[in-house]
């Protein structure tokens, strides 16, 4: 510590690593455990203004740079913002309503004026600035004092403030003393009329009186209004990308519009800044850059509404909650909430289809019972939980008669829990057990799961060490036999290596700037030798390429190269590959522009709102048709065409995929919201047909049937185990399927060796390998795992035969996205499905205003980002690296069929009505510059390695976590613009931490996630940085991760709160697996 200030110097942790600053009056500098220097730069009001790094000394990391308070005038010069911040109260001597208000000066009397017109008779106000004279002037007054003359409109009565010293008007006044540098002056107005003015006129003594220059006074807001990095994208200023921000009302705090690298412009409006009378400042309606508005309506602050009679009808007090958003494809979601403002009904209408959702609540806020219903009023699917016990609950799942698959049927699942929370027992759906023991700390030690009766297999065992040291994962075994060590770099704490059994192991590079840099498998097999991945990125953190081979006698080798265009968006891809199964070359371009003239329906701006509009797939090139409710309509890809007709689309009245044609028409049914029920493709003459029944309850898969012809396959996902099916009996086991550390896979099939899929650097599968030390059997062969293009393209040939109902993990393996059967390769993710052919959701994104388009995969930067949910993202560096994190999470994208239940559960109720203004209003200026939450691919690599590394990989997320801003951090805001009740009533004293996307990185939030910046006060009269106090509970203690994330299923337990309880929660997905989101 500093023995003045107290401020925390340096913190080493149990395994002698090292997080330091260098401080002054301000944080100069920080190092992680990694040996990466992050530094910061001010302004003259100590707000942040520059931020490099973090990276190792002597190499190039992100930089970014922050203006506050300046306008952009016409020519594109940025000047600074002139005028005052005001209280305007409705009676003389400061009594009465009061309202915030921005005065901009009257340029005929100086930067330190304000002139109006049109007010209300005898009003109040306090005009406050900070006065910056120049360095002459400065030092001059310094030495021999100032003078002052305030002159105002008759009868204002006004005062002026300034160093703590009053002069009144008309009156000639000496102040001394005071000090250089920036100086808050106030001017006080105890009395005006209508229309007036006032001017202050100032001077060293000695000096004539003049008007103050429009660079010496500004408001102080201290509003971001260009937020700049070193992306080097095409056509950005030689400064690197900016995003610019316009305040119609600076006052507010709430930005008017943005504009995101590319000339992307997004308008919001918003209601007056009023309090009260239905007046609160929120947001009421956001226009695209291609031109799409969504709209919001909110209840009264006291008026009684009736529930759908779905719902149960009835009346239920609303407090000024949002009533209604009309989104941009033209759909509506209404919303009724109870007293406790928790979300009672919400109903999705769109074409003359909808779906009604019904919540009820225990006492204490718990979901009790939730109902789906659709448009006639028909039960989809209800859950109805029942307290067994203060620990135990069991959840019973029913199709209602319109459910798509089964209807009628019902499934139960049981939990227990001990009085910490931690969950001790459950049984799935398919009466699979599983029991979960934890040591001292709280670690998880072992996890053992059951299968039902009649399934012919073991119970799975799965057991963890950590080290004693600092409580990180050590080992993690299997019924007994160590399945994966994980080792640790002893000067940077990251993650170095991972030991798998029959002496397989990986080993992981980082760039100096943070990526991850490469993935090196040692196979022992001859073929193979050593497979390596490795990437190149730019100093920003952008990926430019990579590079694939192996050293043994396959010698297969691959080469990618990346260019992006002004926007960020991916613009080409180029692929070459020696000796695999892909062709020799690939090449894929993407675009944007005008939609096609040729074109049916749709609107021209639906590539400004990042929807594929052209391309080209090996030289051919390809039209994409949006209508315009941005919907696809038809594409000449010959991915989908297969060189035939344009394939058109249809979709329902909700936005969901109906059908979709070329070589291989595509027909879908839908279930409750974006879950897919039925998928049938076939030739265009009905040959070759593949149909995957998906039987889903809860959001997660119960069975999976594959009807192909190879004949039908159905099995059942209970937990790690895939059950075998008679007359709807387990009859037997056909495979077992874990995840470890390192975002590897295990399969077991019945009868043959387990196999181990093992991620490159972008998460999906590089290479499988057989493993019998995890499972005896017949011969498994070892092979370089199929290769996809940025989207997730297959490269080689799919055949249409595939009889098996077993979940596939291929692309973006380490995220455990299943591929579907079929040469649509529809990827499932939690929240909805993936068409990669298209680059295109199935049905719209669940988190309404989450991007300036509801369909789009990631922002148009497949390589750079990734989707892992369908409703969040991820940094895709980082998504192999989180398997090492603890033992508890390695397995939760395979326990249960698909770990989402709660997940979709969210999407579908929790994620529209209550949360629907938060996502709509919260965090608005960062999801306008990240058009979607978007992430860097490698994180699903990095963040299986991230949770062992500690602070190693919290410094990285510190780096990238700017990507993540689209739909993390609405929350943030949700309060300051009035999303309830609570917040309006708390409006003036909410604090907020605004999180920007990584090309509208704000200098100040970088150096609040790395901890050592006091709060952002917003409130409505003053916005300024608090820099007087660091937060050493914020990076550099260092807990053990597992002792913060007890069960690592559990999602809602989380640690502190801190920042870098956050960073760590986001490296905490083990393994790809949503254990922060089931």
């Amino acid at each position: 510590l500093d023995p003045v200030t107290w401020r925390v110097l340096s913190s080493t942790d149990p395994a002698g690593l090292t997080v330091s600053a260098s401080t002054g009056p301000t944080l100069r500098s920080t190092t992680d455990k990694a040996g990466r220097v992050t530094t910061y730069g001010y302004d003259d009001l100590g707000q942040v203004t520059s931020v490099s790094g973090p990276v190792e000394p002597g190499a190039e990391g992100l930089r970014s740079a922050t203006q506050r308070d300046t306008t952009r005038t016409a020519g594109g010069d940025d000047k600074p913002l002139a005028g005052l911040r005001a209280v305007v109260f409705a009676q003389p001597n400061f009594l009465g309503g009061s309202r915030s208000q921005y005065l901009p000066a009257d340029p005929d009397r100086g930067s330190l004026s304000a002139s109006w017109s049109g007010r209300p008779a005898t009003f109040s106000g306090q005009a406050a600035g900070v006065w910056n004279p120049d360095d002459s002037d400065d030092a001059a007054g310094h030495a021999d004092g100032w003078r002052f003359l305030l002159t105002a409109s008759g009868g204002s009565d006004a005062e002026l403030v300034v160093g703590g010293n009053l002069c009144a008007e008309n009156v000639p006044c000496t102040v001394s003393g005071l000090p250089t540098g920036p100086k808050a002056v106030r001017v006080q107005l105890r009395r005006a009329g209508t229309s007036g003015w006032f001017q202050v006129t100032a001077a060293p003594v000695g000096r004539p009186l003049v008007v103050l220059p429009s660079t010496e006074v500004g408001p102080g807001y201290g509003l971001t209004t260009v937020a700049g990095s070193n992306d080097d994208l095409p056509g950005a200023p030689a400064a690197g990308a900016q995003t610019l921000y316009k305040y119609a009302d600076p006052a507010s705090s709430i930005p008017s519009s943005t504009v995101t690298p590319g000339g992307l412009a997004t308008a919001l409006a918003h209601e007056a800044g009023a309090t009260g009378n239905n007046d609160w400042g929120r947001l009421t309606s956001t226009t695209t850059p291609g031109g799409r508005v969504s709209a919001t309506a909110y209840w009264d602050d006291n008026v009684d509404a009736t529930l759908p009679a779905p719902c149960g009808g009835g009346t239920q007090r609303q407090s000024g909650q949002v009533r209604s958003v009309t989104l941009v494809d033209g759909r509506v979601v209404q919303s009724w909430f109870d007293l406790r403002g928790q979300e009672r009904a919400t109903v999705i209408t769109g074409d003359g289809l909808s779906q009604t959702y019904c919540t009820s609540y225990f006492a204490d806020g718990a979901v009790a019972t939730t109902g789906v219903f659709d448009t006639a009023g028909d039960l989809i699917e209800s859950s109805a939980t029942t307290r067994v016990s203060p620990l135990t609950t069991s959840l019973l799942v029913t199709h209602g008669p319109a459910a798509p698959v089964n209807p009628g049927t019902s499934v139960t699942t049981t939990s227990t829990v001990d009085l910490r929370g931690r969950d001790v027992s459950s049984t799935d759906a398919a009466g699979s057990t599983t029991t979960v023991e934890y040591d001292v700390l709280g670690n998880v030690t072992s996890r053992t799961t059951t299968p039902p009766a009649g399934s012919g297999s073991p119970a799975l065992v799965v057991a963890s060490t950590y080290r004693a040291e600092d409580g990180r994962l050590a080992t993690v075994s299997v019924n007994g036999v160590i399945a994966a060590t994980v080792l640790y770099d002893p000067t940077s704490g990251r993650v170095s290596r991972i030991t798998y059994p029959n002496g397989i192991r990986t080993g992981y590079s980082w760039q100096p700037n943070g990526p991850l840099g490469s993935v090196a498998v040692v196979t022992g097999i001859a073929d193979l030798g050593t497979v390596t991945e490795r990437r190149t990125v730019s100093a920003f953190g952008r990926v430019e390429s990579s590079v694939a081979r192996t050293s043994g006698m396959l010698a297969f080798s691959e080469q990618r190269g990346y260019q992006y265009d002004a926007a960020g968006r991916l613009a080409s891809a180029v692929i070459s590959t020696t000796n695999g199964s892909a062709p020799a070359a690939a090449s894929f371009a993407y675009g944007y522009g005008a939609q096609n003239a040729g074109c049916p329906t749709g609107y021209a701006g639906a590539g400004k709102d990042g929807l594929r509009t052209s391309g080209r797939v090996n030289g051919t090139a390809y039209v994409v048709c949006h209508d315009s409710l941005g919907r696809l309509s038809s594409t000449t890809s010959p991915l989908v065409t297969g060189g035939g007709d344009p394939a058109s689309a249809t979709h329902d009245g909700l936005g969901r995929l109906l059908t979709l044609g070329g070589a291989r028409p595509l027909s879908l049914t839908w279930g409750v919201g974006g879950s897919v029920a039925v998928i049938d493709e076939s030739d265009a003459g009905g040959g070759h047909s593949v149909t995957t029944t998906l039987d889903e309850y809860g959001g997660e898969i119960l069975d999976q049937t594959v009807l192909s012809d190879a004949g039908t396959d159905t099995v059942r996902l209970s937990g790690p185990f895939r059950l075998r099916l008679t007359s709807g009996e387990v009859t037997g086991t056909a495979s077992l399927q874990y995840g470890l550390p390192g975002g590897a896979t295990v399969t077991l099939t019945t009868g043959s060796e387990a196999t181990l899929s093992l991620p490159g650097v972008d998460g999906s599968a590089l290479v499988t390998l057989p493993v019998p030390s995890l499972g005896a059997g017949t011969s498994a062969t070892a092979s370089i795992a199929g290769r996809f293009g940025p989207y997730g393209e297959p490269l080689a040939d799919i055949p249409t035969d595939t009889g098996s109902a077993l979940p596939a993990y291929t692309w973006k393996a380490s995220a455990r996205q299943q591929t579907m059967a079929g040469t649509s390769s529809i990827t499932l993710l939690p929240a909805r499905a993936y068409a990669p052919l298209v680059g295109e959701f199935l049905s719209p994104d669940p988190v309404p205003d989450a991007a300036s388009n509801l369909y789009a995969y990631t922002d148009g930067d497949p390589v750079n980002q990734s989707d892992p949910t369908g409703g969040s993202s991820d940094d895709s560096s980082l998504t192999i690296v989180t398997g090492v994190l603890s033992a508890a999470g390695l397995f939760g994208s395979m326990w249960g069929g698909y770990a989402i239940g709660r997940y979709k559960e969210l999407a579908r109720f929790a994620g529209w009505g209550a949360s629907v203004a938060g996502a709509l209003m919260a965090g608005v200026n960062a999801s306008l510059a990240a058009k979607s939450q978007n992430a860097d691919n490698g994180a699903t690599v990095a963040i299986g390695l991230a949770a062992a590394a500690g602070s190693g990989v919290a410094s990285y997320g510190s780096y990238r976590f700017g990507v993540n801003r689209g739909r993390v951090v609405r929350n943030a805001r949700a309060a300051q613009l009035g999303r309830d009740r609570q917040a309006q009533n708390s409006l003036k004293q909410q604090t907020k931490v605004q999180k920007f996307t990584r090309r509208g990185l704000e200098a100040t939030e970088r150096v609040k996630t790395e901890g050592y910046m006091g709060a952002v006060t917003n409130d409505r009269n003053v916005k300024a940085m608090v820099q007087s106090k660091y937060e050493p509970n914020v990076v550099i203690r260092e807990e053990p991760l597992s002792t913060r994330y007890s069960s690592g299923i559990d999602g809602s337990r989380r640690g502190s709160g801190s920042v870098s309880d956050d960073l760590d929660n986001l490296s905490m997905m083990q393994g790809g697996s949503f254990v922060g989101s089931e």
